[in-house]
């Protein structure tokens, strides 16, 4: 394992089987996380820190949220195009106006929340193509944040919940709200 606790600029590609990023700030240059060492399907495990500039997580990757140290966006853009497994009770805290785009799977393991914390209103949106799901008994409660689905589907597992608390949701043409959750 790779473990990066301080702070570090990731510039344009880079490809990881085995990083962790454990705490400090880390400020992405159009960083985008494109795979494994061999091209194939990569995993990042994000334990702590803060995600600063602009990022894309690259499709068929994941990127795994562990442990209770915070995990913030401070300002610039977030899209996902592979999968977002979050197994932390700590919330996802947003602020400075900051952007996350979801055109693949978010999924809540643990129960969590995705909050407005600091500075400007951040924006989560959940595109056509993504699936925001709580499974596992896991509630995700989406609180003072703006909440946008692009026609996007909402996934709560048996035993599950997603719930919307505050701040402005909207829900666009072909939004879905799937799960006996």
């Amino acid at each position: 394992m790779v473990s990066i606790e301080g702070n570090a600029a990731f510039n344009d590609t880079f490809r990881a089987d085995n990083l962790a990023l454990a705490s400090g700030a880390f400020n992405g240059n159009n960083a985008t996380f494109a795979g494994g060492v061999a091209a194939a399907s990569g995993r990042l495990d994000w334990a702590g820190g803060d995600f600063t500039g602009t990022w894309t997580f690259g499709a068929g990757n994941i990127v795994n949220v562990t442990g209770a140290a915070n995990k913030r966006q401070v300002g610039g853009s977030i899209v996902n195009n592979g999968t977002v497994l979050w197994n932390a009770a700590a919330a996802f805290q947003g602020g400075n106006g900051a952007g996350f785009t979801n055109n693949g799977l978010f999924e809540a393991q643990a129960s969590a929340s995705i909050a407005h914390t600091f500075g400007g209103r951040n924006t989560f949106t959940n595109a056509a193509s993504g699936i925001v799901r709580a499974s596992g008994g896991a509630t995700l409660t989406f609180g003072s944040v703006s909440l946008v689905s692009d026609g996007g589907e909402f996934n709560a597992t048996a035993g599950s919940a997603i719930v919307y608390s505050g701040g402005v949701a909207q829900f666009n043409d072909g939004t879905r709200f799937t799960g006996p959750g």
